[in-house]
């Protein structure tokens, strides 16, 4: 697909992740309505596959196109589709005693770590050096981690725990 199929209703990845994710929590809610109970409780976990053309647009960040029957019949052929495979899972929040709001990793082992990967390594010799963003995440003690291209285009978001290996 090209940049004259993209249409303002066409959401980038992550508002179409966040989307997701909200509609989960609601699910969920909706699931324990008049329980008394931790509705994050409710799904522990969930995934979505969808099969829909991604793209590009000006600024580089990818958007995901919805694609309907009708479009498989006429225009688009379905080895054009990606996968689209989410895995949603919740946490308890730790106590707030327990819960570390310092990381027992630091931000160059987690880089290290992720720059190791067998995937991410692959990608550089064929995009060029990555950029490996971390950000820690207290809450659930576990890193973020965004991979970018050298074009500034995201090609992975990676979690990964905080734990050290000694």
């Amino acid at each position: 697909m090209s940049e004259k199929h993209l249409t303002p209703r066409d959401p980038e990845l992550h508002r179409f992740l966040e989307g997701a994710g909200r509609s989960l929590s609601l699910a969920g809610s909706d699931l324990a309505e008049g329980i008394d109970f931790q509705t994050n409780m409710i799904i522990a976990s969930a995934e979505l596959e969808a099969r829909v053309a991604l793209e590009s647009d000006v600024s580089g960040a990818l958007r995901v196109h919805p694609v309907s029957a009708r479009d498989l019949e006429s225009r688009i052929s379905a080895a054009a589709l990606s996968t689209l495979r989410v895995q949603f899972v919740t946490t308890a929040p730790e106590p707030a005693d327990r819960a570390g709001k310092t990381p027992r990793k630091d931000r160059g082992a987690v880089i290290d770590e992720v720059r190791g990967r067998v995937d991410v390594a692959r990608l550089e010799e064929i995009l060029g050096r990555m950029e490996i963003a971390p950000t820690f995440v207290p809450e659930s003690r576990r890193w973020l981690v965004t991979v970018t291209d050298p074009g500034g285009r995201l090609v992975r978001e990676i979690v990964v725990p905080d734990e050290r290996r000694d």
